[in-house]
């Protein structure tokens, strides 16, 4: 016997309050950690993916037992090489956008926060604890959090609510990224119908800014 679709959705609506509620205050000590060296922002960002992966987990969990899909996906090809360019597109973007805001001395605090944070450990270990943080955000935020909406409001909620926990950094350059991030990652997850895709956008996105961003800018 499965519980009331209400007692269903009071219960997913509920993890997502507490994931979201929880997020906020996790993020600004990880990058307020940038002074305690690598290890410290490294803890703070996996235990943030921790409550991404958990909350996400919960969600999907709780409305698989309403929600099937059975529309085939696109083919293999199609669905990897989609994911692939929307990354790189997403990617493209935002090594211009990045550039410019930092070579201008008005704009270029925008980006110093996640700058600081990068120089702080390891350029493989930033990328290891951001592809998991990332893919736990997509899980959250892309597979999890929609299925609780409808129409439009399946991509407009989680991405505000998105930017809106990703300002919590104290970056509004990094939260008006977190909102491009997350309709180009539905927008792909919709195109292909393929649980991936928004993780392999969010991958792509994340070797440019955390690989390549820092050494163009000379850090």
């Amino acid at each position: 016997m499965t519980a009331p679709a209400t007692t269903r959705d009071v219960g997913a609506w509920t993890t997502v309050l507490l994931a979201l509620l929880a997020a906020g205050p996790i993020l600004v000590l990880s990058f307020g950690a940038a002074d305690d060296g690598g290890v410290a922002v490294s803890a703070w960002a996996l235990l943030l993916g921790a409550v991404w992966f958990t909350g996400g987990g919960i969600v999907l969990a709780i409305r698989r037992q309403v929600d099937r899909d059975d529309s085939p996906p696109r083919p293999a090809r199609h669905r990897v090489l989609t994911s692939l360019l929307a990354g790189a597109a997403l990617a493209t973007a935002s090594l211009v956008g990045g550039l410019v805001l930092s070579s201008w001395p008005a704009t270029a605090p925008l980006v110093a926060a996640p700058l600081a944070a990068a120089a702080s450990q390891p350029v493989a270990l930033l990328l290891a604890v951001a592809f998991v943080t990332g893919a736990a955000e997509e899980v959250f935020f892309r597979l999890a959090f929609p299925t609780l909406l409808r129409g439009w409001w399946r991509w407009i909620v989680p991405t505000v609510l998105y930017a809106i926990v990703t300002l919590c950094s104290g970056t509004p350059a990094l939260a008006l990224m977190a909102a491009v991030l997350g309709v180009v990652a539905m927008w792909t997850l919709d195109r292909t119908r393929w649980w991936p895709a928004p993780i392999i956008v969010h991958a792509v996105w994340t070797v440019a800014m955390i690989g390549i961003f820092p050494v163009l800018v000379g850090r």
